[in-house]
């Protein structure tokens, strides 16, 4: 899963004043290399209002209003009725990459697209 940042949509603690980019131990590439390299997930460019959660003990849960499938490398149409959920202090750890590209989120941080491998998404049966 590829998230646009974390703004008022996410973790309250991220938002503010904060930039965010790759350190040593963490890949950093361009949006489309990362996008390439997925074979299955979402690229989620928006969530809906600050969602559902322990802000101290990290779990959250947000419903998406803009996110995009991505199969094979390649972004193949938008998703409805989908939400996300994890707990951001076990998902921080496990981020796979980093966009080179930055942009301001919502009234939060200067971020980049983070890559978030193992995160749950849940979505209505169909």
């Amino acid at each position: 899963m590829v998230h646009h940042g974390w703004g008022a949509g996410g973790d309250p603690a991220l938002a503010g004043g904060i930039g965010v980019k790759a350190g040593p131990c963490i890949r950093s590439a361009t949006i489309e290399a990362i996008i390439a390299g997925i074979e299955e997930g979402l690229l989620v460019e928006d969530v809906l209002g600050i969602g559902q959660g322990n802000i101290i003990g990290g779990d959250f849960s947000n419903n998406l209003s803009l996110a995009f499938k991505i199969e094979g490398g390649q972004i193949v149409g938008r998703v409805k009725d989908v939400s996300i959920a994890g707990n951001v202090y076990q998902d921080l750890r496990h981020v796979a990459a980093l966009s080179r590209e930055t942009a301001w989120v919502q009234s939060g941080p200067l971020a980049p697209y983070v890559l978030l491998p193992e995160l749950n998404v849940v979505t209505k049966a169909g």
